[in-house]
């Protein structure tokens, strides 16, 4: 659950940066 926060919570300040770093991974 703490995870899951932690990921929303870094989603939400760099959603750009997210999907960026998730579409390296994938």
């Amino acid at each position: 659950a703490l995870k899951e926060k932690g990921i929303r919570l870094e989603m939400r300040q760099v959603p750009a940066h997210s999907a960026e770093l998730l579409n390296e991974q994938l």
